[in-house]
């Protein structure tokens, strides 16, 4: 994902408007960067359990997001925290 810039102004009234606005602007531009970081180190992140289970009652309470797949439905399923329930991905 990429996050906004802000604005360049080449021009402000007075010259301490343009140097509090250029470390607004380099103070922004870094912490879009450590977004990016963030971002990218999220997409690339290993799975962090693998588990085998017969059934989704072996696995226990799982954490929100946590996934299966069922060989007899044929079809992956997301524990929703809200509900307490699996659901199917469509």
């Amino acid at each position: 994902m990429r996050y906004p810039d802000l604005s360049y102004y080449k021009q402000l009234p007075t010259p301490e408007l343009q140097d509090i606005y250029n470390d607004l602007q380099q103070w922004a531009s870094k912490l879009v960067i450590e977004l990016d970081l963030r971002d990218q180190e999220d997409t690339y992140k290993q799975a962090r359990y693998v588990r085998t289970a017969v059934t989704i009652t072996d696995i226990g309470r799982p954490d929100g997001g946590s996934i299966v797949y069922s060989l007899d439905a044929g079809k992956y399923y997301g524990w929703n925290a809200k509900t307490s329930a699996w659901d199917a991905f469509t």
